[in-house]
């Protein structure tokens, strides 16, 4: 991770600094381990809220091709920038969820939520204010979609990496046909401390690890 990176993502305070750099590095953690347990399923790894693109580019040198999908411009406008010209990544512009839609996206930076709530708090609420001054203007309008719309029948998913800040459960709801064909090794954040509007349901056969936070799964 570069000093660049830290000071794009983590331009706050000397605590939140610290706090943001352990998430990274957990993050990329619990990447690897579903890498690793991916490493005999075949396909493509899909990358929701791809943000920064660290989860992305581990999955490149993993020699997966990904689809990285992010809602937030001007996270997308850089991953765009970043892995547009290549043909093993296809970058997204859209919220992953359980239907098509048009919705409000609460901007936190790294940590905008479909939730309100979710960025009302916390360190969520200090990027929130950082970036926008009053929380009543950190926001902008997106469009939804299921997976299972944006991804076709034929191709074939080894992983699926979700940190949607409390919005999982509707990414899962809207993947359920590629994880039913496919049993991907699933990560998601599942952190309490979000307002969620449903609770995650996984699959029968899936089995779970807690790693440095959030669950990482497989299929057995």
């Amino acid at each position: 991770m570069t000093n660049d990176f830290v000071k794009r993502v983590c331009t706050m305070n000397y605590l939140v600094l610290i706090v943001c750099v352990a998430s990274a590095s957990a993050e990329l953690m619990q990447m690897k381990a579903g890498l690793q347990l991916a490493k005999n399923l075949p396909g493509v790894v899909i990358d929701v809220g791809a943000n920064g693109g660290k989860e992305t580019k581990l999955a490149l040198s993993y020699g997966r091709k990904v689809v990285a999908v992010e809602c937030l411009a001007s996270a997308y406008a850089k991953l765009l920038k970043e892995y547009g010209a290549l043909n093993t990544v296809v970058v997204l512009h859209v919220c992953a969820s359980a239907s098509t839609s048009v919705q409000t996206l609460y901007l936190a930076d790294d940590s905008s939520s479909l939730i309100a709530n979710n960025v009302a708090s916390g360190a969520e609420r200090q990027k929130a204010l950082r970036a926008h001054n009053v929380l009543r203007h950190n926001r902008e309008m997106i469009v939804t979609a299921p997976l299972d719309d944006l991804i076709t029948n034929s191709s074939q998913v080894a992983l699926i990496k979700m940190d949607v800040q409390g919005a999982e459960p509707q990414v899962f709801q809207g993947a359920a046909r590629i994880i039913k064909q496919n049993r991907p090794v699933l990560i998601y954040e599942d952190n309490p401390g979000f307002a969620k509007l449903s609770q995650i349901e996984l699959p029968p056969g899936y089995r779970c690890r807690v790693i440095n936070g959030d669950k990482v799964c497989n299929f057995n």
